[in-house]
């Protein structure tokens, strides 16, 4: 009995090969596929944070939470190498399955380019899988948020008590900071620092019935000391409160009571989906410091560079192309205008290139870059970023005009296109801020 069931299962085997070689023989002869070729196709799916968006943001968040929008390179382990890049799921979908060679590969998936402090969230993911010669191999990619979720919203009694004019800024603690006035209430969302724990809000609001500036900052920490971590999510009401009085006896009175504001914060963890509140003592309060006197004060101190307009996303329909402008200030002369420009379109990324600015390049030095960066595109003649003839350098304010750049976008599709400005001062002070077009419409 034992005899025959070996030979049973020695059987089965041998069609269990025979099967496989047909299939593989079958998929040699189908896509024409070579001796050291094989098959790769891949499913794409995204995991939206734990905490609903309103119907409001998820109308505005399409394309961030479609995978099909989402670019996807496939990387050779060995060398690191991208074999193949795709500017979205849904272009790659289109040529499945894709013949590679054998080996061993990593899959990546990004909705866009995380920025250290955005609007929009930013998702991405990765996948390892091994491609066989002759064989048709499947990998699934989950993308996740990489980012943290800050809600701002202001309380009834809020709005009762403390004029318009409030504004609130958010930040990761490197450099990631979104200002949120009355109009851009609602969500956030900020790079995670290796380590970090906790985000920073700085609120500045005034007092409707004296008039007083109230500025406070606030260091909110995740419980249990936990790292933060992809789709964490802060939930934040700020509240009018009296100063000096105990959020948690109320009925304490201060002695010398004055309006002050408080934040009321619960925190859901994306990969439990549990909601907890964040106690106050992990809401570290604390006032700015004063800034320090001038030796002379004939002869204060001199500001550093600002970068005004380059904090948000600028969406652009390109049959009607907006102005666009980011102002840069510098009060002890600029040096130094670096700017870098990316894409998610590899096509615009080309052309750039051809240009001669695929690299950074400095509109206060331009070198041999003079005639391109000057000029008009309407001509052919240049870019149009710079004027030859009137210098930036050493100028204390300059405006950045990329609006002629807007309707140079609408061959590359419903992509992202990206500046990145660093401005130098002659002080040596600098500041870096990236600015985001989005291509809407078409």
């Amino acid at each position: 009995m034992n005899a025959i069931r070996n030979i049973y299962a020695v059987l089965a085997l041998i069609a269990l090969c025979l099967s496989s070689c047909e299939m593989k023989n079958e998929l040699e002869g189908k896509y024409n596929l070579k001796n050291d070729e094989g098959l790769l196709t891949l499913d794409l799916v995204n995991k939206t944070q734990a905490t609903p968006s309103t119907k409001a943001e998820s109308t505005s968040l399409t394309d961030e939470l479609d995978v099909n929008t989402y670019k996807v390179e496939i990387v050779d382990n060995a060398t690191e190498a991208v074999v193949r890049s795709f500017a979205s799921y849904a272009k790659l979908k289109e040529a499945l399955p894709l013949v590679v060679p054998v080996g061993n590969y990593k899959i990546v998936a990004k909705s866009g380019v995380l920025q250290d402090a955005s609007r929009t969230p930013y998702f991405e993911g990765s996948s390892s899988i091994e491609v066989k010669q002759g064989m048709e191999s499947k990998a699934e990619v989950l993308c996740k948020s990489a980012t943290v979720k800050v809600s701002l919203n202001v309380s009834d009694e809020f709005l009762s008590m403390f004029a318009d004019d409030y504004v609130f800024t958010v930040s990761n603690g490197i450099g990631g900071v979104i200002y949120v006035k009355k109009e851009d209430l609602g969500s956030i969302y900020l790079s995670i620092p290796n380590g970090a724990t906790s985000i920073k809000i700085v609120a500045k609001v005034t007092e409707k019935e004296t008039g007083r500036d109230i500025e406070t900052i606030y260091t909110v920490t995740k419980p249990d000391e936990e790292g933060l971590e992809g789709g964490d999510s802060f939930n934040v009401t700020v509240k009018p409160v009296e100063e000096g009085e105990d959020p948690e006896d109320p009925d304490v009175t201060p002695s010398d009571p004055k309006l002050g504001i408080q934040l009321d914060i619960d925190l859901t963890m994306d990969e439990t989906g549990i909601t907890v509140k964040v106690p106050t003592e992990l809401i570290e309060e604390s006032k700015p410091e004063e800034p320090d006197q001038p030796a002379e004060p004939d002869q204060p101190a001199e500001d550093g560079p600002e970068i005004i307009g380059a904090d948000e996303v600028v969406e652009v329909d390109t049959n009607n192309p907006p102005t666009v402008q980011v102002t840069m200030k510098a009060p002890a002369g600029i040096r130094n205008l670096l700017v870098t420009i990316t894409s998610d379109s590899n096509e615009f990324i080309g052309l750039i290139s051809q240009m001669g600015l695929g690299e950074t390049f400095d509109l206060a030095n331009p070198g041999d870059l003079e005639d391109k960066l000057g000029g008009s595109l309407e001509d052919g003649s240049g870019i149009g970023l710079i004027d030859p003839n009137d210098p930036i350098k050493d100028k204390k304010e300059f405006i950045f005009d990329v609006s002629g750049f807007m309707p140079m976008l609408s061959p590359f599709g419903l992509q992202q296109h990206y500046f990145t400005i660093k401005l130098i001062d002659n002080n040596g002070k600098e500041l870096a801020k990236k600015l985001t077009v989005k291509v809407v419409k078409n």
